[in-house]
């Protein structure tokens, strides 16, 4: 039996069939932002299942498109099919990215190519559908997903699932919410149960990266002296926090001193030794407005407790940063900061926005279990290299 049992917490007798809710008309689920799938777009979403996923697309889901695409309820959505004028398109809401973001991770971390990924439950948690014995699970993307036996929570089938989370409204202490409470501190207890070794850098992750950077001329990737390296290393425990300088960032650091990548950047160090004029010289990157250099924007993150930055407060509700979290890149733009985050405790890797909570890896928006499952995470709209492993999970 998974840890939470679906039959206890909410209470509800089997069923032998299921109707879908009417959708309640708030500002974020009204219609004007989720409307119903155009049957066009049903079609077009079987055709691709058919195509990528080699299994007809779900019953259940089909009737989900038919009363909205991206059917939302509380804690979470079903995830649409993507449709040109969408007005509430999100491209990482959408079910061929996550199917494809998880089918082509390396094992263990790939899902059986049996099951369906159709929709989030309670941030950073998905839901998949066993197209062979026709049940639903909840997981984590940072466990192992060749099988079932790692979901947080399972259902017999849909119409279990959708009685029993879809319905509307919810108050605080009833079955489902008290669900979506226990899951935070049961994937903590989980990560940390497990005691994964530091996370170090493959070297086979090097064409990913080769394929997600930049051409920028003032940034070439180039190595860290070994000078400079270990400058780092006997810097690194005043600059964060106590913590020393994690064995993934070191092991990177011998081929690339940081990186700039579509979308983000892998943030370098000092080296007086390096041919970059502003990398030896310690200076803002030129045309760049924030800094590019490891160890200050550590530095501020770790103070952000009462700043403000574009629409939210940097850490939010004042709950400040976890003092172990080391920020080894990320992104800015008008209204938003990227925080790319390990958490040596976990070795897991996430990206905060400035408005998550950034005291917990329960308030990232994305979650990854190691390096290179992130790098593809966060550049998965781009043509990145398929892992050497054939197939697409366990069968």
């Amino acid at each position: 039996m998974h840890p939470i049992d679906p039959t206890d917490p909410l209470n509800l007798p089997p069923l032998e069939g299921f109707k879908w809710v009417e959708l309640e008309k708030r500002d974020w689920d009204h219609p004007r932002f989720f409307p119903p799938a155009k049957p066009e777009t049903i079609e077009a979403a079987k055709e691709w299942c058919a195509r990528e996923l080699g299994f007809p697309l779900p019953d259940f889901y089909v009737e989900a498109l038919k009363q909205s695409n991206g059917y939302p309820f509380w804690g979470g959505k079903f995830l649409l099919y993507p449709e040109p004028g969408h007005p509430g398109f999100l491209e990482w809401e959408s079910v061929v990215r996550q199917n494809r973001r998880f089918r082509t991770r390396r094992r263990p971390w790939r899902i059986a190519s049996h099951f369906f990924v159709f929709g989030r439950f309670w941030k950073e948690n998905y839901l998949a559908y066993d197209t062979r014995k026709g049940s639903i699970h909840l997981f984590s993307p940072l466990f192992a997903l060749e099988d079932a036996s790692t979901a947080l929570v399972s259902f017999p089938d849909p119409g279990s699932f959708i009685e029993r989370i879809v319905p509307r409204p919810r108050r605080e202490g009833d079955p489902v919410h008290k669900l979506a409470m226990s899951l935070d501190p049961e994937i903590e207890r989980r990560l940390l149960a497990e005691r994964r070794p530091q996370a170090r850098f493959d070297p086979t992750s090097l064409p990913v990266l080769q394929a997600a950077m930049a051409d920028a001329d003032d940034w070439p990737p180039i190595p860290a002296s070994p000078e400079a390296i270990e400058e780092a290393i006997a810097e690194a425990p005043r600059r964060l926090n106590g913590y020393p300088l994690p064995l993934f960032y070191r092991d990177l650091l011998p081929y690339y001193n940081g990186l700039d990548l579509f979308g983000g950047l892998i943030y370098c160090i000092q080296d007086k030794r390096s041919p970059v004029e502003w990398i030896r010289t310690g200076t803002k990157r030129p045309r760049y407005y924030h800094t590019c250099f490891l160890f200050s924007w550590n530095d501020n993150l770790h103070e952000l407790d009462h700043a403000d930055y574009g629409r939210g407060s940097l850490s939010m509700d004042k709950r400040g940063v976890n003092p172990e979290f080391f920020c080894f890149g990320g992104g800015v733009a008008d209204e938003w900061v990227e925080y790319w985050i390990y958490d040596p405790r976990t070795a897991t890797f996430h990206m905060f926005y400035n408005d998550d909570d950034l005291s917990s890896i329960a308030g990232a928006s994305v979650s990854s279990p190691d390096f290179e499952t992130f790098i593809r995470d966060m550049h998965d709209d781009m043509q990145l290299p398929v892992p050497e492993e054939e197939g697409e999970g366990k069968e």
